[in-house]
């Protein structure tokens, strides 16, 4: 069941720290909380009867097209990403507004894609090294949109496995030159390293108390 679920996964076109997002929640390590914390009222919980996130891709690769397959899984992230914005304070949105945000997201993603320049291959490989055993490895990149007058930017954890633990990408505004990009791109990355490390500790502490 997992290969095709994975490999599914890999190929949706939807943004990586998306397919990072579906790979964690399908593997059972994303940090969640129960739907019902901070809620005084005594509720009755609804059982589905869902076995977990990997057998209802598997279902649901089944039964949706592609593009309904991305819609799903941007839609769980931007829901996701609302339940964390409750925790820290922020105000809930309305469901309907959080509909309209996944369609927003997908058509700027696919703008953005259909602008990308792929430059050309250098003859010279990128010799991936993995990390020691027990380690992780932190990667990062960035690019200049010269149109846009912006720079984007992104990294990738791996394992000793060259599995990806967490990945991200950005966008920022314009910069002078390619050094400056890099510059900010690895700061960036270092808090985006920490944060992963933050998240990864509260995760293992929570689940031994």
């Amino acid at each position: 069941m997992g290969g095709g679920v994975w490999k599914t996964l890999w190929k949706l076109k939807v943004p990586n720290k998306i397919k990072v997002f579906g790979w964690w929640a399908c593997r059972s390590i994303l940090p969640t909380w129960d739907i019902w914390v901070g809620c005084s009222a005594r509720l009755q919980k609804w059982h589905v009867g869902q076995d977990g996130m990997l057998k209802l891709w598997d279902e649901l690769i089944a039964r949706l097209t592609i593009d309904e397959l991305e819609l799903f899984l941007v839609q769980a992230w931007i829901i996701w990403n609302q339940r964390n914005a409750m925790i820290h304070g922020k105000q809930l949105q309305a469901p309907g507004v959080l509909n309209r945000r996944v369609e927003d997201y997908m058509e700027e993603f696919r703008r953005a894609q259909s602008r990308l320049v792929t430059r050309p291959l250098s003859l010279k490989l990128f010799n991936w090294r993995p990390p020691p055993l027990n380690h992780f490895k932190l990667n990062f990149d960035a690019a200049i949109f010269k149109d846009e007058e912006a720079f984007g930017f992104g990294a990738i954890i791996q394992n000793e496995l060259g599995e990806v633990m967490a990945a991200f990408s950005g966008k920022g505004p314009s910069v002078s030159c390619s050094e400056e990009a890099e510059i900010l791109a690895c700061r960036r990355a270092v808090e985006f390293a920490l944060e992963a490390l933050w998240r990864w500790w509260l995760k293992e502490t929570i689940s031994r108390s």
